[in-house]
């Protein structure tokens, strides 16, 4: 039965998950943006919660592990870059020798991310903005570090920011 089925367990927890449980509206998203810029100290955690309250529980980014692609033309994060750069994506400018990629082979990672592609989205006002949605993190493990670099994170979470 159709009605039985919107009612299962699954389709309302995605239903839930699907929707922010916060409604802010435009002027909301623009005083907590600008906030953030009158406080630098606090800027990148404030861009987040920008972020999650417009967003709410849905995926921020996806990483993918260069290591284990097993494609034949990408040895590591260089060529993966390479590639996803000839297809157009946009990077976060994070520094680097090539200027996006963080880490380094002495310290046991290295990663990039990709600028978080703009959406439309409309707020509880009825005001329709593109805002910035999820993004790609991109890493390369080097000696079985597993572990993830500090300042790293806070470069690769700019992919989010307002532009």
């Amino acid at each position: 039965d159709e009605a039985l089925a919107e009612d299962a367990p699954a389709s309302v927890l995605l239903e839930l998950l699907d929707s922010p449980p916060w409604s802010p509206s435009a002027e909301d998203d623009h005083r907590l943006r600008s906030a953030a810029k009158s406080e630098p100290a606090v800027a990148n955690a404030v861009e987040y919660a920008a972020w999650t309250l417009t967003h709410g529980h849905r995926l921020n980014h996806m990483t993918i592990f260069a290591n284990t692609l097993g494609l034949a033309n990408i040895k590591g994060l260089a060529d993966l870059n390479a590639l996803l750069q000839a297809e157009g994506m946009e990077f976060n400018p994070a520094g680097g020798n090539d200027g996006v990629t963080q880490g380094s082979l002495e310290v046991g990672l290295q990663q990039s991310s990709t600028r978080a592609d703009l959406i439309e989205h409309t707020f509880s006002c009825g005001t329709t903005q593109k805002i910035p949605c999820a993004f790609l993190e991109l890493i390369e493990r080097h000696d079985g570090f597993s572990g993830f670099l500090g300042q790293n994170a806070k470069g690769i979470f700019s992919s989010t920011h307002q532009r």
